[in-house]
């Protein structure tokens, strides 16, 4: 088993389209208020297409709120079933207790919709 993601050479293969819950969006709301307004604007003049996650950095292949991002991209590699696609399988396995309870405490505040309908241009203005 591989100790650690090929992150340098990344493209972003498996950033889609993520739930948000409602805790989540204010901890990505509250940490896009510590971005300077000129990476809000570079992130906001990206073009994505339908099935790219909207906090997907398109130029960088990196995720524009990494130190926020939702569970289930945290989780990505570590879970049996999300395997990272430049791998053959999990980096590190997540016992399932772990997974069930990252889940369940991810959307126990509620969902309040998914990544795609995120609109950066919003943020550009602030």
């Amino acid at each position: 088993m591989n100790e650690s993601f090929p992150c340098s050479t990344c493209k972003a293969l498996c950033c889609g389209p993520v739930e948000l819950s409602r805790d989540r969006m204010e901890k990505i709301c509250a940490y896009l208020t510590t971005m300077p307004k000129t990476e809000r604007k570079r992130l906001a003049r990206q073009k994505r297409s339908v099935l790219d996650c909207r906090f997907l950095d398109k130029k960088n292949h990196r995720c524009a709120i990494y130190p926020v991002r939702p569970w289930i991209c945290e989780a990505f590699g570590k879970v049996e079933t999300m395997p990272c696609p430049m791998l053959s399988g999990p980096v590190q396995a997540m016992p399932l207790f772990l997974e069930d309870e990252g889940f369940k405490a991810e959307y126990a505040s509620g969902k309040v919709g998914d990544s795609s309908r995120f609109d950066w241009s919003a943020w550009a203005k602030f």
